[in-house]
């Protein structure tokens, strides 16, 4: 096993294997666990896209002012609205995650706006990747349920 590992490493790097030294058993193990998690995730999970649609920067700055140059007036006023209306939807999701527990939070933020995996996640916190799985999906009926709420809220302060 440590004499394939270090010829497979060699072809990567292309070098001889005998530049390179024999690493822990341990962290081959380690590498081949982390390839099958990602394999095994990214075949559970081929119908979601990639990454986050909104980093997390974005998020926190709703307040800039993020229009660009349009040419004809009404090109203007139509970026303006949507940029009003993204604005007022990432302002909501804000105070959503904001009335999240902590943990939740956290998860939500790594996986959805940092692009972590959930085995990553897992990884770093020290839990199991179902356990992590468990706090997406009630995190995500929580912020569902505030997201109404402050839609309704938001609905009622506009008339």
């Amino acid at each position: 096993m440590l004499e394939r590992d270090r010829i497979l490493r060699a072809v990567d790097a292309r070098c001889s294997p005998e530049e390179l030294a024999f690493r822990h058993p341990q962290t081959i193990l380690q590498d081949v666990w982390n390839i099958e998690e990602r394999n095994a995730h990214a075949y559970h999970r081929s119908d979601r896209a990639s990454g986050a649609l909104i980093s997390y920067d974005e998020l926190v700055a709703v307040d800039c002012d993020c229009i660009s140059a349009a040419t004809d007036p009404e090109s203007i006023i139509i970026e303006r609205e949507s940029e009003a209306e993204r604005k007022r939807i990432l302002q909501c999701v804000n105070n959503a995650l904001s009335r999240l527990p902590v943990k939740q939070r956290d998860v939500i933020v790594g996986i959805f706006l940092q692009g972590q995996s959930q085995a990553d996640m897992a990884r770093s916190i020290g839990v199991s990747r179902a356990a992590i799985s468990k706090q997406v999906a009630s995190a995500m009926g929580n912020l569902r349920k505030a997201l109404a709420r402050l839609d309704s809220e938001c609905a009622v302060k506009g008339s």
